[in-house]
């Protein structure tokens, strides 16, 4: 079975859960300056967060529908652990993932993926074309892949701040920050043709120990024909996580690795 199908549902909480998420790094290069410097409106973004535990449940409809599937997510720096639960509080995917590894354990299908994050195979075979390194960063609420890419619109009269960068595949990008709060409000993807290929906004914005997170998350992908849908009830930020987030592979488990 086609891993888009059997991990669907550990998968959709990386494309926003503070969740959110993108588009493939790999061709995601704007013509730029080597010099070039990320604007500070972005490069801001996630800086003051160095530990998060968030918990909630997440919906979607299209190809699958499911409502209210709980899950859990823990990061420290740039580590990561994710875990979604079926019925009775059974784990039914989990993933772990460094800047240079990653690990996914699907307990239903008796699957294991591991591999770089970073691997375009992987993004290939997601439901929407990113890697897992795109979704850590989108965890700490930054853009994936390179932010020198980014430049400026005109000034808008919400006081929000429009960046835009044109691909190599002349696909478009689009990312809206509230500077005030410091939080990434929205992350579009267009393909050369208009079409949309991915829609993540961000709302309910509640300040958290002192970091303003968002609480819900909104992702339309496949030009609108997939939707998910995730709402935080809780959110600690930088305060000590004492799980370990490393995740054990079972050894009789099927094994496909990306790199």
């Amino acid at each position: 079975m086609p891993m888009q199908h059997t991990m669907l549902s550990l998968f959709l909480p990386y494309l926003a859960s503070a969740c959110f998420l993108a588009f493939h790094s790999g061709n995601a290069h704007a013509a730029c300056s080597i010099l070039a410097q990320p604007d500070t409106a972005l490069s801001g973004l996630g800086s003051s967060i160095r530990s998060l535990s968030v918990e909630g449940t997440l919906s979607t409809t299209g190809t699958q529908t499911m409502s209210g599937i709980p899950f859990v997510a823990d990061m420290v720096e740039d580590t990561m652990r994710m875990s979604t639960n079926g019925p009775f509080g059974i784990t039914a995917a989990r993933i772990y993932a460094e800047p240079d590894t990653f690990v996914v354990v699907n307990y239903f299908m008796r699957e294991v993926f591991t591999g770089r994050p970073d691997s375009p195979m992987l993004a290939r075979d997601m439901p929407v074309h990113m890697t897992v390194s795109d979704l850590r960063m989108l965890l700490r609420g930054r853009p994936p892949g390179e932010l020198e890419r980014f430049a400026r619109l005109g000034k808008r009269t919400d006081g929000n701040v429009l960046f835009s960068s044109r691909n190599a595949d002349s696909s478009m990008e689009y990312v809206l920050v509230d500077t005030s709060k410091n939080v990434l409000l929205q992350f579009q993807r267009k393909k050369s043709n208009g079409i949309l290929e991915l829609n993540i906004t961000f709302g309910d914005v509640r300040l958290i120990n002192g970091v303003d997170v968002p609480h819900t998350i909104n992702v339309s992908f496949d030009d609108r024909k997939q939707t998910v849908a995730f709402h935080l009830t809780k959110v600690v930020v930088n305060e000590p996580i004492e799980i370990v987030l490393e995740v054990a592979i079972p050894p009789s488990f099927t094994r496909t690795d990306y790199r």
